[in-house]
Formats: C-alpha cells, structure tokens, sequence
C-alpha cells in the first residue's frame, strides 16, 4: 500500500461547452491605420506586422501596402483589441540616412489611427493618435529617467547607500503611480509584463488596480498568468478567511516566525486528512524554535471545512482560500501541496504540483512527510546550534 504522505489530489478541472464555439463567436475588431511620412516617395512598401505573443520571435504580418505621395493607409481586422504592433519600412524601397531603425511601435486601441512623421528624423517625432501608444511610450521616458537617476548614484565614490535605496523605491513608486493613472489603458498590462524593476508580488498589486476592461484584454489575461509566484521570490500579502469569518493576513502570520509552511488542504481530501497528525508532532516540536503552520482549505463547501476543522482540531491559524489564491497565485492542481516560507516570506522550499507546467514545483528543501522534519532540523536548531 502507497504511503499517504506521497499522495496527491488532483483537484477537479472543469471545461467549459462555450470553449468549443470561441472560434465560431470570436469577436473581429476592424483598423483603419492612416499616415503621412514626409519625404518618402511613391511605392515603398510598409507593413504592419505583430507578434504571434509575448517572448515570440515568430510575427503575423497583418497587411502591406506602398505609399502614394507620401500617405499611406492599412485597413486590417484582428480579434485581439490593444495588441502591440510594427509599423515597418521596407530598407530595400527607401534607406535611411545614419544607420536609423526603419520601425515604430503601435498598440491597436482605437477604431481610427492617424500617424504623422518625417523621413529625415524617424523613428523621432512621429505623432500618433493612439492613446495606448503615447502612454508605452511616456511610461519608457519615465523608466530610463528614473534608472539613469539610479546609475548616477552608484557611480559616485563613495556611494551614499540611503540615497540609493531612495532613488529605488521612488522609482518603484513612479512606476506604480503611472500605471495607476492610466489604469485604463491597453498598454499598461504590457509595460507591467515587462518590466524588470518589479517584483512578482508587486506586480500583481498593480495588475489589481487595472481596470475590468484591461483584466479582460489581451495582455491582461497574459499578465495573471505571468504573475504567479516563483521559487525564491516574495509571497504577495493576500488574506484568508477564518471559521469566525475574520480576514487575516498571510504576510502578517509569516512574518512572527522564522519559518512558515503552508498547507494547502481540504476536507474531502483523505492524504491531507492523513498528513494532519504527522504534521502536528512537527509543529509541537519545532513551534518554540520559530515555525509555524498555516492552513489554506481549497474546500468549496464551508460547513464541511468547518466540520473537519473541529474533527482535526489543528493549533494553527486555518483559513478558506475563497479567491482561489492557491490556483492564481501558485498554481496548485494537487493536494496536499506544501510551501515552505522565511521570515520575509520568501518561498524556500515547494511541494506544488501543476498540471501546466508554470507552477513552483517541487524545489528547494524537502518538505513532505519525514523529509519536513530533517530540514527543519537543518534549518531551525541546526542553525541555532551554530550561532
């Protein structure tokens, strides 16, 4: 008979009927993309291509066309609303002077674009009318601002580490505040995407202040499932429910201990049932050495989570993931899964299994069964032992 411990649950995955006729009610958006490039003759040859998706080197070419006294036009339908696009100049018909790029950038956001520019400044001083495009663009000025700031500081000897670190939250916060200004704009779930500055956690606090609209949109639903968690990063602060319908903070709990794990659980599931009393004996022999356990039920009925809180009787904080944080966040698809977290709640260790291949995984220490107790040996008193 298997050992309980190495079980897991593969939580239920629920298709959707509609998901056979998206292709047939999938909504076609129309474009009509119109510029004048001073300077350019007759006949060059433009296209308007974009990316299959994010990180792809592979590129759909939507149209092209060939100028006709200086103007151009593109008429283009695309299912996707807000999709960055290239408008590029074919080097064979028309050669800029001094090595110049012969592209620009052009998020799809309006029915109706207009574009203004001038050969012998491009790619500088092309206007556009798109929204989208002016914020991406506005938004890279502010960055290259903020880090040429930052690379100043650095280089000065000696470095004044606080005003380092202040340059570096100012330019976090920056960052954050742009993007909750334009909260509304198609370009800012790609800019978040993109952007190296910030963590995942951060990210996903400024994925929440988007607007509905933009969560839906195309790099929306790219940028959610980007920001799930990884290996050695920072939990986001996100809270829980407990039986008492109070609303604590994980971050709070994790940051009282010097070790935290994460079980995630759920009344129905018999491993995680039969996990409990071997993680109770870890729990009274590690607590006084800085560990705790949290509980997160991915149960969907309360009174039954309720009912085996009190059949349990678990001394740790237990709350209900009514967000499906455990999905969203970390991708779990199997329980029990574990997460072993520091006191800055940096995860140290996983036992997460995901269907999809994006989630944590199993890394780090060894945290399942009997292997909880030797790494917390390690961690905990073997540390202590050595101060």
């Amino acid at each position: 008979m298997k050992d309980l411990n190495s079980i897991k649950i593969i939580l239920p995955i629920v298709f959707s009927v509609m998901m056979n006729n998206y292709s047939y009610s999938q909504k076609i958006y129309e474009y009509i993309v119109t510029g004048k490039i001073r300077g350019l003759p007759n006949g060059v040859k433009l296209s308007l291509i974009t990316a299959n998706n994010q990180n792809s080197d592979i590129a759909d070419t939507l149209q092209i066309v060939r100028t006709k006294g200086e103007g151009f036009q593109f008429k283009i339908q695309n299912p996707i609303k807000g999709k960055m696009c290239f408008l590029i100049v074919d080097t064979n018909t028309f050669k800029f002077s001094n090595k110049r790029v012969n592209w620009i950038r052009l998020i799809l956001d309006t029915s109706s674009i207009n574009i203004d520019g001038n050969s012998d400044i491009w790619p500088l001083g092309v206007v556009t009318s798109s929204l989208a495009t002016l914020i991406y663009e506005q938004y890279h000025r502010l960055n290259d601002s903020c880090k040429l700031e930052i690379a100043a500081l650095t280089s000065e000897i000696p470095k004044d580490s606080l005003r380092i670190k202040n340059a570096k939250e100012n330019h976090k916060k920056v960052l954050n505040d742009y993007f909750k200004m334009n909260g509304n704009s198609y370009a800012v779930p790609l800019l978040i995407m993109n952007s190296y500055t910030l963590t995942t956690a951060e990210k996903i606090k400024a994925y929440d202040s988007l607007s509905d609209k933009i969560k839906m949109s195309f790099y929306g639903q790219q940028l959610k499932t980007a920001n799930q968690i990884n290996f050695g990063e920072q939990i986001p602060d996100f809270s829980i429910v407990t039986a008492n319908n109070n609303s604590i903070s994980l971050k709070g709990l994790t940051t009282k201990n010097k070790i935290t794990l994460i079980d995630f659980w759920a009344s129905w599931c018999v491993p995680c049932r039969s996990a409990i009393p071997h993680l109770k004996s870890v729990y009274k022999k590690f607590k006084d050495f800085g560990f705790n356990i949290i509980g997160i039920s991915t149960d969907k009925d309360e009174i039954r989570w309720k009912k085996a809180l009190s059949d349990e009787n678990m001394p740790w904080d237990n709350g209900l993931d009514v967000a499906n944080f455990s999905k969203s966040f970390f991708s779990v698809e199997g329980i029990p899964a574990y997460i072993l977290l520091d006191a800055t709640g940096k995860i140290i260790a996983s036992d997460v299994i995901s269907l999809s291949g994006k989630g944590i995984g199993v890394k780090g220490y060894k945290i399942r069964g009997e292997e909880l107790e030797k790494t917390l040996e390690t961690l905990l008193i073997g540390n202590n032992k050595s101060n």
